[in-house]
């Protein structure tokens, strides 16, 4: 069994583990330069492409009117870009900047 008190940087492997303590909290390991490269480019690109394209998406609907459909529709689609924003800032940016300082 893990234990998360014992657990140091000099007995790391070239793995990427997912594991359970007793309580069930799950401890992600990522322990390769190239996994965490991988990621934070991933995180950067999903960054970028969710913020811009929901911005976009969300002052068409707004100040030109470009999306020609139901109010319900445009409605719809403004909350869900919202959110989406929402989510990018709040969880994204958070997860990126924790891979990028290697720490929590």
């Amino acid at each position: 069994m893990f234990d998360v008190n014992t657990f140091t940087m000099d007995n790391i492997t070239d793995v990427t583990v997912a594991f359970a303590n007793e309580t069930g909290d799950y401890y992600f390991v990522i322990w390769t330069d190239s996994t965490r490269a991988a990621l934070i480019i991933y995180l950067m690109v999903l960054l970028f492409v969710g913020l811009i394209g929901n911005l976009v998406a969300l002052l068409g609907s707004i100040f030109h009117h470009a999306i020609k459909t139901d109010k319900i529709s445009v409605v719809m689609l403004r909350d869900l870009a919202i959110t989406d924003i929402f989510l990018t800032i709040f969880l994204y940016i958070p997860l990126l900047s924790t891979l990028i300082e290697k720490r929590w």
